[in-house]
């Protein structure tokens, strides 16, 4: 055990140990998250008992993914290959070969990337005779992709039209989704998309991964809030989300407010135990620090543990 622990800091080695329930974690560059996420796998593991098989850990970049699996290596070289590792695209994408069938998903389908998206999509305008220099097909594109973000299939996308531009949108996407499936293809937005409706339609199938994994640890926010949300949910109550990190990105991306309400959303959707801040030092973290300091009390179960270095929010 001293081995895994060795080179932690006191707030990282206590995210390491904190092994029951759901946890949530604050964590910006240079803090130490993606060692605390592989020194927590090997934790389990080596310490704990669990058998790799069932641990999921993931993450948001390929980048990403190499790093735990490099770190990994060191740490539990035997266990590597065993665990469930990688992207959210990269899981879902193998959650839907295996079990997408109900959801008229063919196991060997094709994954279309921005170009091939482009270019299925001028494919269709071309057939509805639109001009593309009046409804650009990038914008069609973009048009699409938040539809999907927000669960909003073709049928529905027509009710809620407002304007003769989304009318337009919505009979490409209408024609896009014919294309896809006669070409067996999904875009990336399909493989966060389809893997939240298997899960919701298909129970027994939500039930095996349910059974399968004990511990699934997610490095990074970045990911849309509804797939966040949606994800948490499908794993509760029969597993825990081990981990869930909200890294610096997060905050410049959606701001210290918008973070924050994603932040307690998620801590109240998963229901979590013990959460932690590995670093302060950054002027966002000490803003968000501060902030959630004067909300958690509003909202915070009377189980809810705050770990990591005390620090006095009236002096951020």
């Amino acid at each position: 055990m001293q081995d895994i622990l060795t080179g932690l800091n006191p707030a990282q080695k206590k995210a390491v140990e904190a092994v029951e329930g759901p946890v949530l974690i604050l964590a910006g560059p240079g803090s130490g998250k993606t060692r605390v996420i592989t020194h927590r796998i090997a934790y389990l593991i080596k310490v704990v008992g669990i058998t790799p098989h069932r641990i999921m850990a993931v993450t948001f970049t390929n980048k990403a993914a190499r790093e735990m699996e490099t770190r990994l290596n060191q740490l539990a070289p035997s266990a590597v290959g065993r665990l469930t590792m990688g992207t959210f695209h990269a899981i879902c994408a193998r959650i839907l070969r295996q079990d997408g069938l109900p959801l008229g998903v063919p196991s060997d389908f094709v994954i279309y990337d921005d170009d091939d998206q482009q270019s299925l999509i001028k494919q269709a305008m071309a057939e509805l005779e639109l001009d593309p220099k009046r409804y650009p097909p990038a914008s069609i594109k973009n048009a699409i992709s938040q539809a999907k973000s927000q669960l909003v299939l073709p049928a529905y996308y027509f009710e809620k039209g407002r304007s003769y531009f989304e009318e337009m949108v919505g009979r490409v996407y209408e024609l896009y989704e014919k294309r896809l499936k006669q070409n067996k293809a999904l875009d990336f937005d399909d493989l966060l998309l389809k893997v939240v409706q298997l899960f919701k339609q298909y129970p027994e199938v939500l039930a095996g991964y349910q059974e399968r994994y004990l511990h699934v640890m997610v490095d990074e926010f970045k990911i849309p809030i509804w797939f966040s949300t949606n994800w948490s949910r499908c794993f509760q109550p029969s597993t825990e989300i081990s981990v869930w990190w909200v890294t610096l990105t997060s905050l410049f991306i959606h701001g210290v407010l918008q973070t924050l309400e994603m932040f307690l959303t998620l801590r109240l959707i998963i229901r979590v135990r013990k959460w932690f801040c590995l670093s302060r030092t950054i002027a966002p973290l000490k803003i968000f620090w501060k902030q959630l300091h004067v909300l958690l009390p509003r909202t915070a179960d009377a189980s809810l543990s705050v770990c990591g270095p005390k620090t006095n929010p009236a002096s951020l």
